[in-house]
């Protein structure tokens, strides 16, 4: 096991380009995204801060009873991390650390310069950072597609002799756990990330697992899942880590199974479609489910391609180290067993896909019928409004008719009353006593001639006649007037009451 350098026992800078930490040679385009999101991916302070080292030195007997040595160290602090690091190790041991997070969209539960010295003792690879920005606290569902491996094999260093020759790799995987909380849907979509290291000469693995599925860390915790012998397979770890992240997969396209089997069996039975209880919300459940099928196939073409790497990987490790044949073949199978079951898993998924396809077709028609039906209800609702309508159309009409010869007979009425006001007027005034007709100069009976008198006093019925006329006019006014404003006073409170 490499030793990390003693500036690592000192607390490193946020900015590794400029005080020329490991992670300076990783260029510049991707050291400058991973610094930005640096806040995101580690906590702040020690508080909180856990990781766990599993040890695991092979048996050095030929026995095939004897088992692994197992060490197990939790490290909370930097200090404790530079102990451990410092430990030597015999050839052939395996070293392993667990980075945990508290959930999917949390910062990893380490600081910035604990996971620096791991990455520089464990030398881990430039890509392997970009597996790591993905990890980090989340607002939303940002790099939920994003899945990658990387496979490298690096020559000595001539220049330095600090390095030997050895291979890496690093992946991430998309795994699908029971989240133990009271919701509808009892499963959650989680992400993990390894990283192996193994030196040629030392033949020292060094793991870095970033999240791993709960099966694994119980594997890589009991001593009697590691070999006994150092004769074993340096990768098969990445067996028991890829097992552990598809042993939710059958009970989660199981649970998406029995969902959509809920919701055919309501269209299953023939029946008139009025009865079906089908509704808009029901077609979005299928939406929804479908969302998850497809999500949950890309995640399968995506292990399947990464099974593919660690196959070729595999390969070409085995004739760099001249591995035996039963080894290479064993690994070999082991990881054609995955990539069947994950085919099988990815079947399921199409098949499920075509069935919420079938379900969708019979919710459209269904859903269809009933928007036709109620079309032709409301067209003979509104047929039925229409011919009411039309009823009182012919009323109005008819009081209108009425109304229009009333308003024929009050005219004619009105202008008989206006041709006769004036004489009856005239009438009026001769037959009052303010005018009289007096014989002057009759020396006998029918003799004489007849004078038209008037009242001196007339004026006051002139005067009186004025002064009502005014009066009238006045009140008239005032009344108008009274009418106007309180017309004004009411339309704005109208206007109020139709905005609430």
């Amino acid at each position: 096991m490499r030793l990390p350098d003693t500036s690592l026992g000192r607390r490193a800078d946020l900015r590794p380009v400029e005080n020329g930490g490991y992670f300076a040679g990783y260029g510049g385009g991707v050291l400058a995204e991973f610094h930005s999101k640096l806040s995101d991916l580690f906590i702040p302070e020690r508080q909180g801060c856990r990781v766990d080292v599993v040890d695991v030195v092979p048996a050095t007997g030929v026995d095939a009873d004897d088992k692994a040595q197992v060490n197990e160290y939790a490290i909370s602090s930097m200090e404790e991390l530079v102990s451990v690091l410092n430990q030597s190790s015999p050839s052939g041991s395996s070293r392993t650390f667990l980075v945990h997070r508290v959930n999917s969209w949390s910062r990893m539960n380490v600081t910035y310069d604990m996971f620096h010295a791991i990455c520089a003792s464990i030398r881990t690879a430039p890509e392997f950072v970009k597996l790591v920005m993905g990890l980090g606290r989340k607002l939303g569902s940002s790099d939920e597609d994003f899945m990658a491996c990387y496979s490298r094999f690096s020559m000595p260093d001539t220049t330095s002799q600090t390095y030997d020759q050895a291979c890496d790799i690093c992946y991430n995987i998309r795994y699908y756990e029971r989240h133990g909380r009271e919701l509808e849907d009892p499963w959650s979509c989680r992400q993990s990330a390894i990283h192996q290291t193994y030196p040629f000469s030392s033949k020292q693995s060094s793991w870095l697992v970033i999240q791993s599925p709960t099966a694994f860390t119980l594997d890589v915790r009991d001593a009697q899942a590691r070999t006994t012998t150092a004769a074993a397979h340096p990768m098969s770890p990445h067996i028991q880590y890829l097992a552990a992240g598809n042993a939710g997969w059958r009970g989660y396209l199981n649970y998406i199974a029995d969902r959509l089997k809920s919701l055919d069996e309501e269209v299953a039975v023939c029946k008139r479609y009025g009865e079906f209880g089908v509704d808009f919300s029901s077609k979005q459940s299928i939406n929804l489910l479908r969302r998850k099928l497809r999500h949950a196939a890309a995640i399968l073409a995506s292990t399947l391609e990464t099974l593919g790497t660690l196959r070729s990987h595999e390969a070409t490790m085995a004739r760099t180290l001249d591995l035996r044949v039963s080894l290479h073949e064993g690994f070999q199978r082991e990881l054609q067993n995955l990539s069947s079951e994950l085919r099988n898993y990815l079947q399921t998924a199409r098949k499920l896909l075509s069935l919420s396809d079938d379900i969708t077709s019979i919710y459209g028609d269904i859903l269809n019928l009933h928007s036709q039906e109620l079309i032709q209800t409301n067209g003979m609702a509104l047929t039925h409004l229409t011919q009411a309508n039309s009823l009182e159309t012919k009323a109005i009409g008819s009081l209108a008719d009425c109304a229009r010869q009333e308003s024929r007979t009050m005219r004619i009425a009105t202008l008989v009353a206006v041709y006769y006001l004036p004489a009856n007027l005239v009438l009026s005034f001769f037959s009052t006593t303010l005018v009289w007709f007096e014989t002057v100069g009759a020396d006998g009976p029918g003799q004489g001639l007849s004078v038209l008198r008037v009242h001196r006093e007339i004026w006051i019925a002139v005067v009186v006649t004025v002064v009502l006329g005014a009066f009238t006019v006045a009140i008239s006014s005032w009344w108008e007037r009274r009418e106007v404003k309180g017309e004004e006073i009411a339309s704005p409170k109208r206007t109020l009451l139709r905005a609430c």
